[in-house]
């Protein structure tokens, strides 16, 4: 009897899922209560519109000197007196801020929105052979899954971001959308990096393409590698 390749891989997923869920078995059962985030008091920004929600997300990959209205502009794919009220919209909101002496005015985050590097630091410590999500990123620093479009992001634009191969979507699927910071590359890099890390992909009937969940570490792990290395 010929089987179709629909029906392979979803035999192959099956089976990858089955030896993840003994993995995860063997190491004790799952804790219920909700990780604590890793930044005190962390917080997402919560706007009143989509405009500001797009401008405000973008923000968390801001570096402490801020950017400028055109860069903001550009990025978010909006003109740029647009882009301005829509800055001065977040900034009554007590949502972001100007930086102070700058000039040209440049904007940020408010501090307590700002968890640029808590997210780097969490990425930094996805090693090689594993892949986590931007899901379990927010998990650990804001303590909820919430913010991860926020930290999909900063994956895709911060040039100092870890590794972002290793860095995925729900379920592992690396993202149609999947870049280089730089704006450079496309999926079919993310697949060449993330084998060259000994990680298996697979692909769906419709060519999207995962990382396969064998290699997946989820936010216990994460956050248990956040308390390690502050203790170490």
């Amino acid at each position: 009897m010929t089987v179709s390749p629909e029906a392979k891989l979803a035999h192959t997923i099956s089976e990858a899922l089955l030896v993840y869920a003994e993995d995860k078995a063997r190491q004790g059962p799952e804790v219920a209560a909700r990780p604590e985030p890793i930044v005190e008091d962390a917080a997402l920004p919560t706007p009143r519109g989509p405009r500001q929600k797009d401008v405000a997300e973008l923000l968390v990959a801001a570096p402490a000197e801020g950017w400028k209205t055109g860069e903001i502009a550009h990025m978010a794919g909006m003109d740029q007196p647009n882009a301005y009220m829509t800055l001065q919209a977040l900034q009554k909101q007590g949502i972001a801020e100007l930086v102070p002496g700058s000039d040209p005015q440049r904007w940020r985050l408010l501090p307590r929105y700002r968890q640029r590097q808590s997210i780097l630091r969490a990425a930094s410590l996805v090693r090689r052979g594993r892949f986590t999500t931007y899901g379990d990123i927010s998990q650990v620093v804001y303590g909820h899954g919430q913010g991860g479009q926020a930290v999909g992001r900063l994956a895709m634009t911060a040039r100092d971001f870890p590794t972002p191969h290793r860095v995925l979507a729900k379920g592992g699927l690396i993202p149609p959308s999947w870049s280089f910071p730089d704006g450079t590359g496309g999926p079919e890099d993310a697949e060449r990096l993330l084998k060259k890390d000994g990680i298996k992909i697979l692909r769906d009937e419709d060519g999207r393409l995962y990382a396969h969940p064998q290699h997946y570490m989820d936010h216990e792990e994460l956050a248990a590698r956040i308390r390690d290395e502050a203790a170490a």
